[in-house]
């Protein structure tokens, strides 16, 4: 890393270094009817369930990140998708995913998912105004936690930067997983956008 890199604390090394990959993805994310929202649902269920369910193998983060929450976003996804009678057995994972194969790449990989909690939070308050109350029921994906988030968000913030205090050889392998799980979601949406 670059010296100038060393001096900010790492969450916002990871943030600037994914920016531009970031707001690509944002980008491509446009929701206007039910259609657009069954699709980016199908995208987050094909890219999440195996990533979470790859990261949830690893018993560091209740070691480590005792503080921090696991979620199971698979599981409200599959409750989303069913409420709107998506049939999830026809839906492959992707081809994308990055592949796992430490606690290291596991918590880069989570940061990102994370992270896109905040994101969905501003969604779930778009999709209310769109969609209207009575579609609440289909948004528990985006709903997530609600208002703990941006607290739980923190929380997960101070674990990662504790960690990567302690052990700050493992930086740079955290820093990839996060981009490589940005460049997986990007990809599925642009095939998705493609179809």
């Amino acid at each position: 890393m670059i010296n100038s890199e060393l001096s900010i604390r790492f969450h916002e090394l990871i943030k600037l270094k994914t920016k531009n990959i970031h707001n690509e993805l944002d980008n491509l994310i446009k929701i206007n009817s039910t259609n657009e929202y069954i699709d980016y649902l199908i995208v987050m269920y094909r890219v999440m369930t195996p990533l979470e369910k790859d990261i949830l193998n690893f018993n560091e983060f209740e070691i480590s990140f005792s503080k921090t929450i696991l979620k199971n976003k698979s599981n409200k996804l599959i409750l989303d998708l069913k409420n709107l009678d998506i049939d999830i057995a026809k839906i492959n994972f992707s081809k994308f995913v990055p592949h796992i194969n430490c606690f290291d790449e596991a918590l880069g990989c989570f940061y990102v998912l994370e992270g896109s909690s905040l994101g969905t939070q501003f969604l779930f308050k778009k999709l209310c105004s769109l969609f209207g109350e009575n579609f609440i029921n289909n948004m528990n994906y985006l709903n997530g936690i609600g208002r703990n988030t941006f607290q739980h968000w923190a929380q997960f913030i101070e674990s990662l930067e504790n960690y990567t205090i302690s052990f700050p050889e493992k930086k740079d392998i955290i820093l990839k997983s996060a981009i490589d799980t940005f460049k997986c979601f990007k990809l599925e949406l642009e095939s998705k956008n493609k179809q």
